[in-house]
C-alpha cells in the first residue's frame, strides 16, 4: 500500500491511501451526492445546496487527480473516457465562438463553459473512484439510498400546518428532487434484493424495507410525474435484467398494497385530490402536449450558425429573455452546445448501452452478478427519463453526469476483476 509523508519542520504525518480514502473521499462523496441530488437548495454557512454541491465538486475532483498522480501506479484511462473528456472540452470550448457571432460578454460564456467544467468534474471523479474500487458498488448504491431516506424527512415536515397537498416542496426544486427519491427508493430495491444472497437479521431487513417505503412515499408526494414513470421503468428493467423473478409479481402487489395503504392513511390527515390529480391520465397526457411543444419550440427557432455552434444556456443568470428551456438534455446539448458536442453525446449514450449489453450477455447465467450490473442499465435508464422529461439543461444535470460516471467506471472495474471472490467484497 502507497503511503505518502509530508513533513513540516520536525511535524511529520503519514497518509497511507486507505485513511486517504476512509477520512477524505468517502465523506467528500457522501456530501456530493447529498447536496447534489437531495439538497439543492438548503446548504450552511450562508451557501444555497447548489452552490456547495459545486465547491465540492471542485474539491472531489482534486481527490481524484492526486489519487490518480500519487497513489496509483498506472497513468492510464480508457478510450472512452477520453472520449467523453473530448466531448465535455468541446461543449466548453465551441460556445466561446459566440462571443464573436452573438457580440455576447465574455464573461458570460466563460460562466457557461465553467458549469459545464463542473458537470464533468462530477463524472471523472465518480468513474475514477469506482473504477479503482475506492467507492465500491455497495457504497454507492447505500449511499444513494440512505441519504434519500435522511432526505425525506425535511420533506415530510413541511406537511405540518398544511390542509391541502399537491406538490411537497423538500430541499431542491420538486422535479430534480423527486427524480433523486427515484434513484433512492429503486437502490432500496437492490439493496433488499441482495439480501438474499447474504445472511442478514430480521430486524435489519424490516429497516431496509421502512426505508424503501418512507423514499417512495416522499418520491409520491413530491408530485413529479416524470420520477414516478422513472421508477416503475427502473424497477421492470430491474427485474427483466437483474432479478429474473418469478416471485415479482407476487412482491410487487404487495408492495402497491402497501403503498395504497399508506396514501388512504394520509388522505384521512390531509386533502390529497389536487395531488393524486397529477397522476391521473388527463395530467399525464395534458404533461406530454407541453412537453413536445416546448421540444418543438427548442429546434425550430434555430439559426443554421446556433445549429453548428450552439447558443449558449443563459436561463438562469439572464436578465432578458431567457429563451426556451428544451427540458430534454438531448435538445439542450444541440441547443446550447452545437452539432457535433451533440453527435459526441449520442455516440457516447449509445456505447454505454452496447457495453451494458455485452456485460450482460457475459454473466447472464450468474443471478447475483447479473443483478449487481443491471443497476448500471437500470439508473442510466431512470436518469435519462428524468432528464429527457423534467430536466435537460445540460450544466444543471448533475445526477446525469455522476450516474454516467458509475456506469463507465463500473465496466472498468470489470475488466480488471480477476476473482469473484473480490468481485463479491465490492458488491455485498
Amino acid at each position: 500500500m502507497k503511503e505518502i509523508v509530508v513533513t513540516f519542520n520536525n511535524f511529520e504525518l503519514k497518509l497511507t491511501e486507505n485513511l486517504y480514502n476512509q477520512v477524505l473521499v468517502k465523506p467528500a462523496f457522501l456530501l456530493l451526492i447529498f447536496f447534489g441530488f437531495y439538497s439543492r437548495t438548503e446548504g450552511f454557512l450562508g451557501l444555497s445546496g447548489g452552490q456547495l454541491s459545486v465547491l465540492i465538486s471542485f474539491g472531489f475532483f482534486a481527490l481524484s487527480a492526486f489519487h490518480f498522480l500519487f497513489l496509483r501506479k498506472k497513468y492510464k484511462v480508457s478510450q472512452f473516457t477520453w472520449l467523453i473528456t473530448i466531448f465535455f472540452v468541446l461543449s466548453g470550448v465551441i460556445p466561446l465562438v459566440t462571443t464573436f457571432i452573438f457580440s455576447t460578454e465574455p464573461t458570460r460564456i466563460l460562466r457557461f463553459s465553467i458549469e459545464i467544467g463542473i458537470t464533468f468534474f462530477m463524472f471523472f471523479s465518480t468513474y475514477y473512484f469506482v473504477r479503482e474500487g475506492v467507492i465500491s458498488i455497495k457504497f454507492f448504491l447505500f449511499s444513494l439510498a440512505v441519504l434519500g431516506f435522511l432526505a425525506s424527512f425535511p420533506l415530510f415536515s413541511n406537511m405540518i400546518g398544511t390542509v391541502n397537498i399537491r406538490r411537497i416542496q423538500g430541499l431542491g426544486g420538486s422535479n430534480y428532487l423527486g427524480s433523486s427519491y427515484a434513484i433512492g427508493a429503486i437502490c432500496w430495491v437492490f439493496i433488499l434484493y441482495m439480501t438474499a444472497y447474504r445472511e442478514i437479521t430480521s430486524r435489519k431487513k424490516i429497516a431496509f424495507y421502512f426505508c424503501f417505503f418512507i423514499t417512495l412515499m416522499a418520491l409520491i408526494l413530491t408530485g413529479t410525474r416524470a420520477a414516478a414513470i422513472a421508477f416503475l421503468v427502473g424497477l421492470a428493467f430491474f427485474q427483466v435484467f437483474g432479478m429474473q423473478s418469478r416471485k415479482f409479481m407476487r412482491y410487487f402487489f404487495i408492495s402497491v398494497g402497501v403503498l395504497i395503504g399508506l396514501m388512504i392513511y394520509l388522505s384521512f390527515q390531509f386533502d390529497l385530490t389536487l395531488l393524486l390529480d397529477r397522476y391521473s391520465y388527463d395530467q399525464l397526457k395534458n404533461m406530454a402536449a407541453i412537453r413536445f411543444d416546448i421540444y418543438a419550440r427548442s429546434v425550430t427557432d434555430l439559426t443554421l450558425i446556433d445549429f453548428l455552434f450552439g447558443r449558449p444556456d443563459f436561463y438562469l443568470f439572464s436578465s432578458g429573455d431567457p429563451g426556451v428551456n428544451p427540458h430534454n438534455v438531448f435538445l439542450a446539448v444541440i441547443r446550447y452546445n452545437g452539432l457535433i458536442p451533440f453527435i459526441l453525446f449520442m455516440i457516447i449514450f449509445g456505447l454505454i448501452c452496447f457495453e451494458y449489453l455485452r456485460v450482460y450477455l457475459l454473466h447472464r447465467k450468474e443471478p447475483l452478478y447479473r443483478a449487481a450490473e443491471s443497476t448500471i442499465i437500470v439508473l442510466f435508464v431512470m436518469i435519462t427519463i428524468y432528464a429527457v422529461f423534467s430536466g435537460g439543461r445540460f450544466t444543471r444535470s448533475f445526477a446525469f453526469y455522476v450516474i454516467m460516471g458509475y456506469a463507465v467506471g463500473y465496466f472498468e472495474l470489470l475488466s480488471r476483476i480477476r476473482s469473484y471472490d473480490d468481485y463479491k467484497k465490492l458488491i455485498l
